[in-house]
């Protein structure tokens, strides 16, 4: 079999105008489609990575942010729980100040009202006690305190006319003696302080313990119930001053 040169000479030509073809037509586009497609998945690939670094940097921010919120939040909370817990620490104290307070103006008007109470009552309280002492003086064995009366009256007596015993042999004296004195033990005390004085004895049923002496105008009475009295005028004066003093701090 013999080889035709000229066959294979164009067949080689027709291949040849095929390659040409199919690169200028076929090879050369798919190729740059290939490479466009390259990089397309190339910048999508950046994008990819430029997209996830950001994200994990938000990420990251976000997380930062939160973490700080939580804090200032946790501040907050911590300082408000601080400031209420000292809020209701003052107003404890203030109420426990304001009942002390009021405790102490309880009390100041409670004893105020106690003392003016008592300063009312007792100008009662002191004229039964009076009466009391009184009765009391009235159903009890007062000779020997009216024997004692007696010279201390006597020298009241004596004192107040500033004289002596000798001076007195001359004066008039008239004694009133208690119903509850030994009128003759009386009489002897009294000689024995006023000397040889004219001496004139009576009983007097106003008396109590004692006697009652007149001589030159000056009258003494030495007695328990004058010195009863004494104490009840002396504590009724009191009273009074007391009650004028304290209306005069309320006005």
């Amino acid at each position: 079999m013999q080889l035709d040169w000229t066959t294979v000479v164009f067949e080689l030509i027709n291949f040849g105008v095929l390659m040409l073809l199919l690169t200028r037509f076929l090879f050369k586009p798919v190729r740059e489609l290939l490479l466009e497609r390259k990089r397309e998945v190339a910048s999508a690939q950046v994008l990819a990575e430029t997209a996830r670094t950001e994200s994990e940097a938000a990420k990251a921010q976000f997380e930062g942010r939160q973490r700080e919120l939580e804090a200032e939040a946790k501040a907050l909370q911590d300082r408000a729980k601080a400031e209420a817990e000292q809020t209701a620490n003052e107003l404890i104290e203030a109420g426990r100040e304001d009942i002390r307070r009021a405790r102490a103006r309880f009390e100041a008007e409670l004893e105020r009202a106690r003392v003016e109470a008592l300063e009312r009552l007792r100008p009662e309280l002191i004229q039964l006690t009076f009466e009391a002492g009184r009765r009391l003086l009235a159903d009890m064995q007062l000779g020997e305190l009216a024997q004692a009366f007696a010279s201390r009256g006597a020298l009241s007596l004596r004192d107040a006319l500033a004289a002596d015993q000798s001076d007195l042999a001359d004066k008039r004296v008239r004694a009133w003696v208690s119903p509850d004195a030994d009128l003759h033990a009386v009489s002897r005390v009294l000689e024995q302080t006023l000397g040889d004085s004219q001496l004139e004895l009576d009983v007097d049923s106003s008396l109590v313990g004692g006697v009652k002496l007149i001589a030159d105008g000056v009258e003494v009475e030495a007695s328990a119930g004058a010195s009863l009295g004494r104490w009840l005028r002396e504590q009724l004066g009191a009273s009074r001053s007391r009650a004028e003093l304290g209306l005069g701090a309320g006005s």
